[in-house]
Parts: structure tokens; sequence; C-alpha cells
């Protein structure tokens, strides 16, 4: 398992048409890449296949916000995936927080989220549409001291 920096065309193509990746999505907004300097997508692979995306969208010098893409494949190693980018994210020395927006319509994404050390924060009420509801964002933060406490860590 890896998940290293960069991502091509057909990978951001082949995750974003997947309709496991796609229900993350809303109404008010396509479902697409986020071109910006800000953003780094690191791709997901196990046993040599392409299983996925992480994207860091920098938010501050000392902050990302991060967002998981994982094809329905990658379920059973998303912990061990997870993990490598976490220490992708705390490899830079400055940053000292990560901020994840999970949809209030997948808890499956909240309590992988907890099983990874991110802890729930609050919640931002009617963020979102989703199929002609408004619908809410969990907002999830990891520490740089919680995650080095974790045995997995480092």
């Amino acid at each position: 398992m890896a998940v290293t920096e960069g991502a091509s065309t057909e990978q951001l193509v082949e995750v974003y048409s997947d309709p496991f990746v796609a229900r993350i999505a809303h109404d008010h907004r396509k479902h697409y890449p986020v071109f910006s300097p800000a953003a780094t997508y690191l791709s997901a692979w196990v046993d040599g296949r392409f299983v996925g995306l992480y994207l860091a969208i920098t938010a501050s010098e000392i902050e990302l916000d991060v967002h998981v893409l994982l094809k329905k494949q990658a379920t059973r190693h998303s912990r061990a995936l997870g993990a490598a980018f976490l220490a992708w994210c705390f490899s830079n020395p400055m940053i000292r927080r990560l901020t994840g927006y999970i949809p209030d319509w997948i808890p499956a994404a909240r309590n992988h989220s907890e099983k990874m050390g991110f802890k729930y924060e609050g919640v931002r009420r009617h963020a979102h549409i989703k199929d002609g509801q408004p619908r809410g964002l969990w907002i999830m933060g990891l520490l740089r001291e919680e995650w080095e406490a974790q045995s997995w860590a480092v």
C-alpha cells in the first residue's frame, strides 16, 4: 500500500465519476476536481492498483483541509492508506491541525475519521442541499499532538 503525491487527469476523471465517491456530492455544486495552487492530490495504491485519491487544501500556514476520495475497493485498506496520508500531512513541521468536513448523510465516513483520531468539533448546519433537503457538514479536527500520541503514527 502506498500514497504518492500527484494525480493524473485520467485518475481525476476516474475518481470523480465513480458512483461510490460521488455520494459525497450535493445538489448545488457539480462534483468535480479542485484546481488551485492551494490543492494537492495524493494517489492511493493497493498492490500496484490505483484505488482513489486524497486531497489536501492549504487553509493557512498551519492548517490543511483534508478530503478522502477512495473508491469502494479501497475500503478494507482505508486505515492503512489513511495513516500514510496523515503521515504525509504532518511531514510538514508547520502543520498543526487537519480539518475535515464530512457530509451528515455518510455516517461511515465520520466513524472512519474518528478511528483515525479526528475529534468531532461541531456541525455546519444546512451547509448543503442533498436530494432537495438542507443537510449539515460535521466538522472534524486532528491536532498534531493527538496524531503523534497514536501508536501507529510517525
